[in-house]
């Protein structure tokens, strides 16, 4: 079930014409402006639904902010005649890029406009009458979480950027300076610690017009972000404290099986957290005009992730590495990690048998039957986010070119479980609760019980476990080049070389380039911003 009807909101900018007629003062219902919007409680909602709208746009989770997080990762690489895909899987990419489209600006400038459209809300809500306290709370807390998330990207990303918590007033602030990592992750931590008492934990009994709605944030969905910032912060026993929460709270269980969390047909389940919805790109079978109708319904991973045999792009490709990781342990009854399956798009002989249920169907063809992959091909690719393994679906998304309408899922339970197990390695090692909370995660894959497998681990031993266990769980997810950067393996020269080994792109790699470099176009803009370490 979709979220709701997204809409884009004309609220940026007041455009205000004055007559001396006063009955010619009419309002234009089709030219609204800020000085004639913001009046009820029902345009404070419709101003939270278009800050929910920029996380459906290309510089965000459509296309771009996915693939230039999964190819600075050890788990995917990029070859893409499109340059900027590599030169940034390289780290080498310039802020004054000028091969195409500066996608790598696209996610400052989408982030940004949510962030306005935040300030908006809480500008104007308190000169708006609520029938309700409950839903204002309710409204301001998705807000708030809203906010944060975009600051959350944007210092995963660019590491710095100018702090804008409230609507700029007048000239003196249209350029704001560059704020430093600590004030960003503190107001990031505020905004959360808002949210979070803001929200409910689901929709389903409220009162209001967002009764029964899936895919608001929640008090989960804050409550996973805010342990999330205290694991990059490196303070393990907040973020032990905010994993634990939710995990009492009996809120949320993993599904039984793992490929449920990337099809269209079974969104918001119980795993989820935090996932941004997607519809399909209705009938304009495009997605690169911003006037389109559909402009902001689905998601366009499909084609870049996708296999060139099917008709896709193919700009991004799986490493061996990952594809390595998934081999090193079978399951109990001697099969393939489910997981591979549902993550990559290789031929395995085992899936040969249409009786195994993990069939090797891949956009509705049957590839040892065409030819297409079979036992001569050793190539991998990208099954997430695309239509490979959902049948019936081809690779145009059934004649809608390109995209696909399955919801990215940002955060997932068995996140929250293994950063807990994490968070409790670092407060008091491999203790029988990080066992514990490992082995529920393992358990949906049918894999043996680690504790017996591997029992008496040392705490580093440990951590190197929990990022096996992490990129099998999550590979292709936008979390395993974040990952790297908060446990510092960049700054590890062992685990740099490590890295080197499991993706020839770190072999470029330069201290400080694991940012994406501030926009140049918004450095020539705002003399106030600061490079930071990429330009």
């Amino acid at each position: 079930m979709k979220l709701f009807k997204y809409i884009s909101l004309a609220v940026m900018t007041a455009v205000i014409f004055g007559s001396c007629d006063k009955k010619l003062a009419v309002t234009d219902p089709n030219a609204q402006t800020s000085a004639d919007f913001w009046k009820t409680e029902s345009d404070i909602a419709e101003g939270v639904v278009a800050t929910y709208n920029l996380l459906l746009v290309d510089g965000t989770f459509a296309r771009t902010l996915p693939a230039l997080v999964d190819v600075r990762g050890d788990d995917v690489n990029s070859q893409s005649p499109w340059t900027i895909y590599p030169l940034t899987g390289n780290f080498t990419v310039q802020a004054d890029y000028a091969g195409g489209y500066d996608v790598e600006s696209w996610i400052w400038r989408d982030f940004y406009q949510m962030i306005a459209k935040a300030n908006l809300v809480f500008y104007n809500a308190p000169n708006v009458t609520f029938s309700n306290d409950d839903y204002k709370n309710r409204l301001l807390g998705q807000a708030y979480f809203l906010r944060a998330f975009a600051y959350y990207e944007l210092a995963e990303n660019y590491q710095v950027c100018p702090l804008v918590l409230s609507k700029p007033l007048d000239q003196s602030e249209y350029f704001p300076a560059s704020a430093s990592e600590d004030s960003i992750w503190t107001a990031i931590e505020s905004d959360l610690i808002k949210a979070q008492s803001m929200l409910p934990t689901s929709y389903d009994n409220v009162t209001g017009e967002d009764q029964g709605q899936k895919g608001r944030a929640t008090w989960g969905a804050a409550t996973g972000l805010l342990g999330k910032v205290y694991m990059i912060r490196g303070d393990y026993a907040k973020a032990a404290a905010e994993f634990k929460k939710i995990i009492d709270a009996n809120i949320y269980k993993l599904v039984a099986n793992y490929g449920d969390n990337f099809t269209m047909t079974n969104e918001n389940n119980t795993e989820s957290i935090f996932e941004i919805q997607f519809g399909d790109f209705g009938v304009d079978a495009n997605w690169v005009e911003p006037s389109l109708s559909s402009w902001t319904q689905g998601s366009a991973l499909d084609f870049p992730y996708g296999l060139t045999q099917y008709g896709a792009w193919g700009d991004f490709h799986p490493t061996q590495w990952l594809y390595s990781e998934f081999k090193k342990e079978r399951c109990k009854d001697g099969k393939l990690d489910p997981r591979l399956y549902w993550t990559l798009v290789t031929y395995e002989k085992e899936y040969d048998t249409d009786g195994d249920g993990r069939s090797n169907t891949i956009f509705g063809e049957k590839p040892y039957e065409t030819n297409k992959l079979d036992a001569s091909n050793n190539n991998i690719y990208i099954a997430k986010y695309t239509y490979a393994r959902i049948p019936g679906h081809t690779i145009e998304g059934d004649g809608k070119v390109p995209g696909s309408g399955i919801n990215y899922r940002f955060m997932r339970y068995s996140e929250i479980l293994l950063l807990y197990a994490e968070a409790l390695n670092e407060i008091n090692g491999p203790t029988s609760d990080v066992y514990k909370y490992i082995q529920m995660v393992r358990d949906r894959a049918d894999l043996p019980d680690l504790a017996t497998t591997k029992p008496g681990l040392s705490k580093e031993e440990m951590r190197d476990q929990i990022a096996h266990e992490r990129a099998l769980e999550f590979g292709v997810e936008g979390i395993r080049f974040f990952d790297i950067m908060r446990w510092k393996w960049l700054s590890n020269p062992d685990k740099l070389s490590l890295l080197k080994s499991h993706d020839s792109e770190f072999n470029t790699y330069v201290t400080g380039h694991e940012y994406l470099p501030v926009p140049q176009g918004e450095l020539d803009t705002n003399p106030n911003l600061s490079k930071n370490s990429a330009n």
